[in-house]
């Protein structure tokens, strides 16, 4: 069952269907309180999916860091940049080291065989809809290494503080992100045209707290969502929650499978 499509607004419409659909009692939308994996997953979607400026975005701008055309980046690669991508901006402190160990001034083609990322995600997705908001604010730390191999291996870890709403007539579905994700070996080409990785995990715990406001009266609830993602090369992964259940993602769109 198809529960996410591409446009970021459909996803905020039905995720406020899924929400009053899968209520304990249909005529007292008050009585919710705890996501069903569904909605737990389109919170994962948000909080991954490159689109909605999720830990995607990181990764697919370090990869570009590290590929074979460090043109490509919107300004010369230094150690520290700001780059915005719509309505993304990445701040950026890069470091360079070659094969052993040296670090390096700058970015050199076939001589930088590592890269220190550390990384700071903002932006602010506000449509004149007023249908979903986001708010990012996310900090990502990676080591890219192997990169003169042309296979590129990151590792690192990523915390999200971001704040997501989603309005509608019955209900509102407000969530402040204190999420984590560790990043595990996943493997890259560099000279793919996607960067998207063929191997690797990705393991989060995607918490905070949110609430479901209805006509009746307002209820803020925390949640906790362990999950494991395994990269496959390409744009649709499979995502195991910790109830063993699993869904197939698309880390590009957010687009959610069952």
């Amino acid at each position: 069952m198809k529960t996410r499509i591409n446009s970021l607004k459909l996803f905020a419409v039905s995720s406020l269907i899924l929400l009053f659909a899968c209520e304990k009692n249909p005529s007292d939308p008050a009585e919710v309180t705890e996501l069903t994996e569904i909605e737990q997953m389109e919170i994962i979607s948000v909080e991954v999916a490159e689109n909605d400026g999720g830990i995607m975005a990181d990764i697919q701008m370090a990869s570009t860091t590290a590929s074979n055309q460090p043109g490509s980046l919107p300004k010369t690669v230094g150690y520290d940049t700001t780059i915005t991508n719509s309505w993304v901006t990445f701040s950026l402190s890069l470091s360079f080291y070659d094969s052993n160990g040296n670090e390096q001034p700058r970015y050199y083609e076939n001589q930088t065989d590592k890269i220190v990322y550390n990384g700071t995600v903002t932006g602010q997705y506000d449509p004149v809809s007023g249908l979903q908001e986001i708010n990012l604010n996310r900090s990502t730390n990676l080591e890219l290494s192997g990169i003169t191999t042309g296979k590129i291996t990151l590792n690192g870890t990523s915390v999200n503080s971001s704040s997501y709403s989603f309005s509608g007539v019955r209900i509102n579905l407000e969530a402040e992100a204190q999420s984590t994700f560790t990043i595990e070996n996943l493997v890259v080409d560099r000279n793919s045209p996607t960067y998207l990785p063929e191997s690797g995990r990705l393991q989060a715990v995607v918490k905070g707290t949110y609430n479901k406001e209805s006509l009746r009266q307002e209820k803020d609830v925390e949640y906790n969502i362990n999950f494991v993602i395994e990269f496959n090369g390409g744009d649709e992964v499979s995502v195991t929650l910790a109830s063993g259940t699993t869904f197939t993602l698309n880390i590009v769109t957010g687009e959610v499978t069952e």
